[in-house]
């Protein structure tokens, strides 16, 4: 049995999240189905989804390791591309925090020290939602301060991907291709 959280208050602090999908504007009760359906398919029966007040946003928990999810939503496209009509990205979350520059920071700092080999290059891409008292680029300082791997903006080989939903914050480290596209995923077919 699915179980939906109808959560409609922008305070995530008690919403676990280690998915986050995005649809059409208005169309979140459509891919909120979608995804559940999707996941049952791929095992996870009890997976949570919650709504949020952001048009086109919605959070996901699953059991399920995140990325084997974006893997597997590309076979799907693959072998029945009409399956996915209303889920345009899965991005996978790694860790959740509190919208505080510390946590986000250490949160950032503590996955790419262990993902970042020290030849590698790295970028941190910020996406703000409902925190207008956070200020982007003092993040991205915070970050990238603490982190001793060479940035590169266009051909990096990491993506350091923070997620901010109101008080709470997903954080990723992400390498090209950990980000299910169901745009991208049709086009290459």
């Amino acid at each position: 049995m699915n179980r939906l959280n109808d959560e409609t208050n922008i305070n995530t602090l008690n919403i676990r999240f280690n998915i986050l999908v995005t649809t059409f504007r208005y169309h979140e009760h459509n891919a909120l189905h979608e995804i559940v359906e999707l996941l049952n398919k791929l095992g996870d029966y009890n997976a949570k989804v919650s709504y949020t007040r952001i048009s086109g946003l919605l959070l996901c928990y699953t059991n399920l390791d995140p990325f084997r999810v974006v893997n597997d939503l590309y076979s799907i496209v693959q072998e029945e591309p009409w399956r996915i009509r209303y889920i345009l990205r899965c991005i996978p979350i790694e860790d959740v925090v509190n919208t505080r520059i510390d946590e986000i920071s250490a949160s950032c700092v503590r996955l790419a020290r262990a993902k970042i080999d020290v030849h590698e290059s790295f970028r941190i891409s910020v996406e703000k939602r409902f925190a207008p008292n956070i200020h982007t680029m003092d993040i991205i300082r915070a970050v990238a301060q603490h982190i001793d791997r060479r940035v590169d903006l266009k051909h990096f080989d990491w993506n350091i991907l923070i997620e901010i939903v109101g008080n709470r914050s997903g954080i990723s480290v992400l390498k090209l291709g950990d980000i299910f596209s169901s745009v991208k995923a049709k086009r290459c077919m």
